[in-house]
């Protein structure tokens, strides 16, 4: 009897160490691809952690993340492990499940205060759920552990832009340049935030340090080309503009503003030509059409003109007053003076500041209704009140017109206040 005792309890030992060994193996053979060996092996085990932990990790192997995450749910129920908890957290971000990544990493920090990579991450998780105030929280433990860590600073800016505190942000953006002067993605922020207001020289000076560190940056680098087109630096805009439709090609933003160089240097065929590149891929924008307008208005082909000006005003779904403008410029020209006045009027009724279009109307009803000066000067009069400070040239015009009809009713016996 005892003899038997003896020979089940070393079959019961060889086994476990059998499987023992089998498991310690199984990294091996996912390394050489052996898939289904290991697959049919883990399935065939007893429930236990280590084979959930094994089957996440083949799950990982295939991309299948929903399954990993299960099978670490799974393994988490059976024995408590931190790197396991890591794994799931990283599943979870990956697969967008915030609030889980966020729950299991609030659990860490109730049992570890002092977790600075866990603080860091879940700072990060609670920014980007808009939980903006815990982040802070976080953050500012953080800094008191380490006040040089650019990147606590950063993610303070980001926190206050998530609480709309501009002004704040800006600030912690600055800090973190200030705390690392190769920190490109505070470089970044700033160079956008700068663009917004129009601070050229701080523009600059962060573009300029945001491409030393990454030349081939897209959004820097249409930041550097807008800036040199405003300056009129139409050959050095194009040369970046070429540069960066080498790494990202047909690009909507590429093609349009490399047709903006060309129609400003004057070559109009190049410009037409990618002006059409950018329409084929948004065929919704309808300020090419504006362009294609300008162009033929400057070759002096005016029916062409009113013709793109007027497709830019059927596409447009925002404010189409420069263009309804512009088609009134075109009919002018070919002297079809009502339609130009109409277009002008509906001009000025989709911007009352639009002081050009309110000019041209008092202009028109003065060459059209010529038998009754009233009208005409009606719009002066409406023009001299509302945008005298705009023009000094036309305020000239249209003040010395209202002396000539007045002039001409008083010699009627009608005076015109």
């Amino acid at each position: 009897m005892k003899k038997k005792i003896f020979v089940v309890f070393v079959l019961i030992i060889l086994k476990v160490k059998g499987q023992t060994l089998t498991f310690n193996s199984i990294d091996s053979l996912v390394s050489i691809g052996r898939f289904k060996k290991v697959k049919l092996f883990l399935e065939n085990q007893k429930n236990t952690f280590l084979k959930y932990e094994k089957l996440a990790e083949l799950s990982e192997v295939f991309d299948d993340n929903e399954r990993a995450i299960s099978f670490l749910e799974k393994a988490l129920t059976l024995k408590e492990e931190y790197k396991v908890r890591v794994k799931l957290i990283k599943l979870y971000k990956k697969q967008k499940k915030y609030e889980k990544a966020i729950f299991l990493e609030e659990q860490i920090l109730e049992n570890d205060k002092g977790n600075q990579f866990i603080a860091y991450d879940l700072a990060k998780l609670y920014i980007k759920v808009g939980k903006a105030e815990k982040a802070l929280v976080l953050l500012n433990f953080l800094v008191l552990t380490d006040d040089e860590n650019a990147n606590y600073s950063f993610y303070k800016a980001r926190a206050y832009e998530v609480l709309a505190k501009y002004i704040k942000a800006i600030k912690y953006y600055k800090e973190a340049f200030f705390k690392d002067k190769e920190h490109f993605y505070a470089i970044k922020e700033l160079a956008m935030y700068f663009a917004g207001i129009k601070a050229k020289d701080s523009l600059v000076f962060y573009i300029d340090k945001g491409l030393e560190l990454r030349p081939e940056d897209i959004d820097l680098n249409r930041l550097k080309i807008n800036e040199l087109f405003r300056e009129k630096k139409y050959d050095e805009s194009l040369k970046l503009l070429m540069k960066i439709d080498s790494l990202q090609p047909n690009q909507h933003y590429t093609n349009k503003m490399i047709a903006r160089c060309y129609y400003k240097l004057k070559d109009f065929k190049s410009a037409r030509d990618y002006f059409e590149k950018a329409l084929s891929i948004e065929k919704n924008d309808y300020k090419i059409y504006t362009y294609f307008g300008d162009m033929y208005f400057d070759e002096e082909q005016y029916d062409k003109a009113r013709l793109n000006y007027y497709m830019a005003t059927q596409i447009a779904k925002d404010s189409r007053s420069v263009e309804y403008l512009k088609e009134g410029e075109a009919y002018e020209k070919l002297k079809k003076y009502k339609k130009a006045l109409n277009s002008y009027r509906i001009s000025f009724e989709g911007n009352k500041k639009n002081y050009k279009a309110l000019y041209k109307i008092a202009v028109l009803n003065d060459i059209i209704y010529n038998k009754d000066k009233k009208k005409a000067y009606r719009y002066y009069k409406e023009y001299f009140r509302k945008f005298k400070l705009s023009k000094v040239e036309l305020t000239r015009n249209v003040s010395n017109r209202m002396k000539e009809i007045r002039k001409y009713y008083f010699k009627q016996g009608v005076v015109l206040k």
